[in-house]
Formats: C-alpha cells, structure tokens, sequence
C-alpha cells in the first residue's frame, strides 16, 4: 500500500489553453492551473492520494525530502567525464526516437515540444535510455514551488508547473542538468535551470534522489521496485504534443520527424 500510487495511471484529459487543471489528468501531474498556488496544487496531489489510501506523504519520497538550495548535496549523484560527453549524451537522449507512434505511423521522441506537463515520464525515459546506452545512470532532481518557464511551445508562451523533475549529473564540481523541454540546444548549469522557472530562490524547493524515484511520493533513497508505467504515461502526451504543434499552425510531421524545432548540430558546452 506504501507505494500504491507508483502503479496508478489516470485517464488524461486536455487542458484548456489557459492552463486550467484538469481533474481527470494523471495522478502525477505537474500542472499548476491559472494563478494556482503551488500549496494548493499540492494539497489537491495529497487528496488525490487519499483516494488511494495514501493518507500521508512517507519520509523517503522527494516530497519528504525537500530542503533549500544551500542545502543540497551532490556526492551521490553520477559524475559525466566531461562537458563534451555530458552534451554528446544530452543530444541522444533528446533526438532518440524510440515510441512508436501508430495513429501517424511514425517512431517518436519523448515529448519535449510539449512542456505542459509528463516530466515525470521524460525524465525517467532519459534515464531508462542512458541506461541502454552504457551511460552513467543520472540522478533525479525535484524542484518544487510556483514554477513559471517561458516557451516557444505553448500558446501562452509560458507554462506554469508545482513540481518539476529532470536527471542530473556533476561534470567537474558542477552540477548540470538535462532539460530539453526547457532548453533544447544542450545541458544547463544547475542555477540557470532554476533560473528558467523562479527568480526567488527563497520560494523553491528541491530533493535530489536515485534514477528510479519516478513521481513527488515516489521512494527516493532506496531503488523502486515496481515497474513504473513512463512509457504508458509518455504515450498519453503524444497525441497533446501533436495537436500542439498543429493549434500553432506549425507542421507536426515535420517537427516530430527529421526537423525538430532545435539545431540537428550542436558545440559542447564548457560548463
């Protein structure tokens, strides 16, 4: 029961373009509504929950677990050798075209033009793909708080989260992190991510746990033994990101094929 919720999956629904949150969006879901607080978006997940018997957020989750910047320790997170190979295994997980797409008869990246919401299943897709790839297995970062980012993907040109979660890595003594719904031409330095979302470090949250925690009530220091369903909550957001990209007036086929919206050419990064 401790861990019920890691093989819950809800039936999605579409959001509204002004980012009003939906009652039917998986149990996991990022989205914070329209000038939503991100106390209240976490008091709506906790009742959520309890619908499942989950009464209380248990100690080992990133939940549990948040603390300050100023407070985060990177020694157990995986070191990259350098900034070329951090960017080279950025660029794969990126551009890696694994899901299979049927409705448009094509093999799909993750959903990164569709920043809304499902970091959950991205992040741990990244880590499932690096793993495949012999790479040094990242670490989870959650960042929790009122989370604004800008973006070209959303008619709003913004999207508004109460949590958010990405792998992170140490190349030399700092830590980077992979985001490419946020930033698509490569990794980012740690603050400037954060940047991205808060300019008020005072209001933002985070916990830092194994690969495998997969959600905020998630284990976080132990490896979750339940087979989390990503790929299933990944397939979920495809359709959202397709019809995205065409509400833009921008062409899907071309975008989720061989001319993503980002260089198909990069330079490493000297972090």
């Amino acid at each position: 029961m401790k861990y019920l919720l890691s093989c819950i999956c809800l039936t999605f629904s579409i959001f509204s373009s002004a980012g009003v949150y939906s009652s039917s969006a998986p149990l996991h879901s990022a989205l914070r509504g329209y000038r939503e607080p991100a106390a209240a978006a976490l008091q709506r997940y906790r009742q959520r929950l309890a619908q499942y018997g989950i009464r209380s957020i248990q100690e080992d989750t990133p939940l549990g677990l948040v603390k300050p910047l100023d407070m985060l320790t990177y020694e157990k997170v995986p070191a990259y050798q350098n900034a070329t190979v951090a960017t080279q295994s950025f660029v794969k997980v990126r551009d890696a075209k694994f899901i299979k797409d049927v409705t448009h008869n094509m093999v799909r990246r993750s959903s990164w033009i569709f920043p809304d919401d499902g970091c959950f299943a991205r992040a741990a897709l990244a880590v499932q793909n690096l793993k495949t790839w012999n790479m040094p297995v990242p670490a989870k970062l959650f960042i929790f708080g009122n989370l604004t980012v800008k973006t070209n993907n959303s008619p709003n040109g913004s999207v508004s989260w109460w949590y958010h979660v990405v792998p992170i890595v140490m190349v030399g003594q700092q830590p980077v992190i992979f985001d490419p719904a946020i930033n698509p031409s490569g990794p980012m330095y740690l603050k400037d991510w954060i940047a991205t979302m808060t300019t008020d470090l005072k209001t933002v949250s985070f916990s830092i746990c194994k690969s495998t925690s997969y959600a905020p009530s998630s284990p976080c220091s132990v490896d979750s033994t339940s087979n989390e369903p990503a790929l299933d909550h990944q397939m979920m957001y495809l359709d959202y990101e397709w019809n995205r990209i065409s509400d833009m007036k921008r062409d899907p086929s071309k975008e989720l094929g061989d001319s993503p919206p980002w260089s198909q050419r990069y330079q490493s990064r000297q972090f």
